[in-house]
């Protein structure tokens, strides 16, 4: 994800009116939904630079759609739209900040849900009292994953309603193995102090990652898409 300043600067109006219009056109809301939190500020269509995209992606939104469309090709993407809050970004930042310098490890991860749980997560956040609702394989708490072809398994199943996944910056620290019978991470330590910040499906190559804590994750993209192809 863009850094701190380049999150905050928006692209050059010149290059939008060339190379990204395309983007402009494709973001446009299809859904009630959609359309109220795109008119409150909370999900916006700005473009902005990410500076780091190794293939040299000159937008964050194009970015998310092409990381979306990697493993779900022939999705059709009806919009990409960036989750403006700032109380939710100081929150997780408080929860960084907390934890060891050395831990603070960041991963954008995939979180797919149902279209009622859109508005919550925006304006609240990751709730993990909701966990479980589609198993708990690695405890009790809010499920992330490293691919959107599995995400989308979570996501809006009824016949004809649109689709919604987020792209989320989760601080998922330290992990060791979850199980369905963990309220919170096991302690990593003998003197049974400190905690594991998430758990994973597996140790050595992580693909799922459940975590404990409420603003350990912000919702930082929407993806908008048929259920189609998916």
């Amino acid at each position: 994800m863009p850094s701190a300043q380049s999150r905050a600067a928006d692209v050059d109006s010149t290059v939008a009116m060339s190379s990204m219009q395309p983007v402009f056109a494709d973001v446009t809301p299809t859904s009630m939904l959609v359309a109220s939190l795109v008119e409150k500020g909370n999900l916006v269509s700005t473009l902005q630079v990410w500076s780091d995209d190794p293939e040299g992606i000159p937008n964050d939104l194009l970015h998310v759609r092409k990381l979306f469309q990697k493993k779900l090709p022939n999705v059709p993407v009806l919009g990409v739209y960036r989750v403006e809050h700032n109380k939710l970004t100081r929150m997780y930042n408080a929860v960084r900040e907390a934890m060891e310098p050395e831990l603070r490890l960041e991963l954008d991860l995939w979180h797919g849900t149902s279209g009622e749980c859109i508005r919550n997560i925006i304006l609240t956040g990751f709730n993990r009292t909701y966990g479980g609702r589609h198993g708990t394989k690695l405890g009790h708490g809010t499920y992330f994953s490293t691919a959107a072809h599995y995400s989308v398994r979570f996501c809006d199943r009824r016949r004809g309603a649109t689709r919604m996944m987020f792209l989320a910056r989760v601080l998922v620290g330290a992990w060791t193995a979850g199980s369905p019978d963990l309220v919170e991470p096991p302690h990593r330590d003998l003197e049974r102090t400190i905690r594991y910040d998430s758990t994973v499906d597996s140790v050595d190559s992580p693909t799922m990652f459940c975590i404990f804590r409420d603003y350990q994750a912000v919702p930082c993209y929407l993806v908008e898409f048929e259920s189609s192809g998916s």
